[in-house]
């Protein structure tokens, strides 16, 4: 099984996504077509994990699409 890394805690998350262009989170949940909610829920309980990946699939794809918006660094 492929090993994500982290991405750091709820605050650093949302300042990689501040330097990316995003005002908030709820911002960029919204753009990518997901709840608020959920898009800070999975940041709180996934984004710091390093050893397993996330349940259930929302937080899989909301943790693939978060990767690939601060990995790429653009909107």
């Amino acid at each position: 099984m492929k090993r994500e890394r982290e991405l750091g805690d709820a605050t650093t998350v949302r300042g990689k996504l501040a330097l990316a262009g995003y005002r908030s989170v709820a911002e960029w949940a919204i753009k990518h077509g997901i709840k608020p909610v959920t898009a800070r829920r999975v940041i709180y309980d996934w984004a710091q994990r390093a050893d397993r990946e996330p349940h259930g699939g929302i937080a899989r794809q909301v943790m693939k699409m978060l990767r690939e918006t601060l990995e790429g660094g653009a909107r």
